[in-house]
């Protein structure tokens, strides 16, 4: 049996306290407490701790935990260096500020006498010399990276050395007391909110790709799902467009195109692509007449050749100087005549390429035939760890991730033919939960559900994608069609494969369209079946 954790499922701001909170769930004894990101406000000042871990007839242990990499300082303090910079930081007289506020506390709220806890401190990617020591920081409070598949051990053994050894009915009215912080600890929905303020903060740093570039007339970028191609996308057709630009971007997707034409709505005039659409609205928006075939072949191959002939008849002042393509490997390969036709100059115009070649659920995904400037997003930044994790085992290259943490991915066992259902049963709870339905999308990975059938077919479509813009309702859509959007919620119903040999791209790209909360409904034989064995093993029922 595993200690008991407050909450169960906590939220960490950064992947190092969750490296911590694995190893406490591994190695505390049953009858511990674990009390996460405990929040205690004062008259003065709000005290939040990392960790506060209670073992019956040992002690108290209040945990400052420091990510990245950390170092000693001649006096007390230390140095840390991370993805925000470099700052000095002293993390034990954090512990002993917050074990005193929490000493403050509980004499006025529990009956327990004379409570005392030990200030302990974790760098889960540091590394200390056996030997360090500082007046105020003895070595066996302090806790690296080699000592991690110890530390539950060490803060025993400190608790040991302390005079305060609570009973087990004294833990448990300590706990009772902690109730009202316990209560007022930030709710999923709110640490969401943080985490997405943290996402934008990483992905504009994902824009310096830009800088490295300027001057490259013709790129493209690959990178894994949640790295931010996207949103690089817009910014770089901001920047041409400000720079005076005549400007055509292009995606495959029609939610994703109707996605980045709103984004840009809420930019200055002057910093919008001059179109924006699918490669199949072009006749439409260029004004181009033609007859619409049922032939196989139409859209991938008649169509573009129709296009390309109908660029020869074009201006030179309604062609552009730039094109921008989102989702670029899921463009067949005779498009890009379009592409190359579109613009003024077809040598010394300019071509901007984003993609992800393991995203090739529409047909098998081609390289992008901007050989000579590729460049590579390799940084998962978008998806909450765990989501992130899973992804990982999705494909064969590694993937770097940026640490967000998130809940674990539920698991709820269905078979194939009612995981649809099961998956409106995981919305409805969600909501009571207090989740607002605009921000949960359900997937599905075979046909579509119900309620894409009865409200998003034919003419309809254009209708229905409104609703996921503008409505207050949960979003139905096949994992397909959903493609380069996210929503923090998705509830992925597995309900069979339109085609069997990509169904492990499918997976990849259903799983990366959630940010925060992702849960799978389906069989564990066709989770294995298309994720594999480690995949299944993630999963939390």
């Amino acid at each position: 049996m595993t200690p008991r954790s407050f909450p169960a499922d906590p939220i960490f701001a950064d992947e190092s306290e969750r490296v911590v909170w694995d190893a406490l769930m591994d190695q505390l004894p049953a009858d511990a407490a674990v009390v996460c990101n405990l929040k205690i406000l004062s008259t003065v000042q709000e005290y939040e701790m990392d960790f506060v871990v209670f073992c019956p007839d040992l002690g108290v242990a209040v945990l400052e935990v420091k990510g990245g990499n950390v170092t000693p300082n001649e006096d007390q303090t230390f140095t840390q260096k991370d993805r925000k910079g470099q700052r000095e930081i002293d993390p034990m007289g954090q512990a002993t500020t917050n074990m005193h506020e929490l000493r403050r506390f509980l004499g006025l709220k529990s009956s327990v006498q004379h409570f005392s806890a030990r200030p302990a401190v974790v760098l889960p990617y540091g590394s200390l010399s056996r030997s360090y020591s500082r007046p105020l920081i003895p070595r066996e409070s302090i806790h690296d990276e080699l000592d991690l598949p110890n530390l539950a051990d060490r803060l025993m053994r400190d608790m040991s050395n302390h005079h305060f050894r609570p009973t087990v009915l004294e833990v448990r009215g300590l706990l009772t007391a902690l109730s009202v912080p316990l209560a007022l600890q930030k709710s999923l929905m709110e640490k969401g909110i943080e985490r997405e303020n943290q996402v934008t903060e990483l992905t504009e740093q994902q824009f310096k790709i830009l800088d490295l570039c300027v001057a490259m007339p013709k790129f493209s970028v690959l990178g894994s799902a949640g790295c931010g191609k996207t949103f690089i996308a817009i910014e770089q057709t901001r920047r041409r467009a400000a720079l005076g630009d005549r400007l055509l971007f292009l995606c495959y997707n029609y939610g994703l195109a109707e996605y980045i034409r709103r984004r840009f709505e809420t930019f200055p005039e002057n910093e919008r692509p001059t179109t924006v659409g699918t490669l199949h609205s072009l006749g439409r928006k260029w004004n181009m007449e033609y007859v619409q075939s049922d032939a196989d072949g139409f859209w991938d191959t008649e169509l573009p050749g129709l296009l390309v002939d109908h660029l020869r008849t074009m201006t030179i002042e309604n062609k552009y100087d730039t094109v921008v393509i989102d989702e670029a490997q899921d463009f067949h390969p005779d498009w890009w005549d379009v592409v190359v036709g579109a613009l003024k100059d077809p040598e010394q115009g300019r071509i901007y390429a984003f993609g992800d070649t393991r995203q090739g659920i529409f047909r098998q995904a081609v390289d992008i035939p901007l050989v000579q400037s590729k460049l590579h997003l390799d940084v998962n930044l978008r998806n909450a760890l765990p989501i992130a994790q899973l992804a990982a085992l999705c494909v064969e290259e590694p993937l770097h991730l940026s640490g967000l943490d998130g809940p674990p991915v539920k698991w709820v066992e269905s078979t194939t033919e009612l995981s649809t259902l099961a998956a409106d049963a995981q919305v409805e709870e969600l909501i009571a939960q207090g989740w607002d339905p605009r921000e949960i999308c359900v997937l599905t990975t075979g046909s579509r559900h119900g309620i894409q059938k009865r409200d998003g077919e034919g003419t309809l479509k254009a209708q229905y994608w409104r609703t996921f813009f503008e409505d207050d309702s949960t979003f139905h859509y096949t994992t397909s069609g959903f493609k380069g959007l996210e929503r923090r919620v998705v509830v992925l119903a597995m309900n069979g494969w339109k085609e069997e040999e990509r169904k492990r791209d499918i997976l990849y790209t259903a799983v990366t369209r959630a940010r925060d909360v992702l849960i799978i409904c389906g069989s564990k034989e066709e989770i294995v079946h298309a994720g594999g064995k480690e995949f299944f093993k993630k999963l939390k029922p």
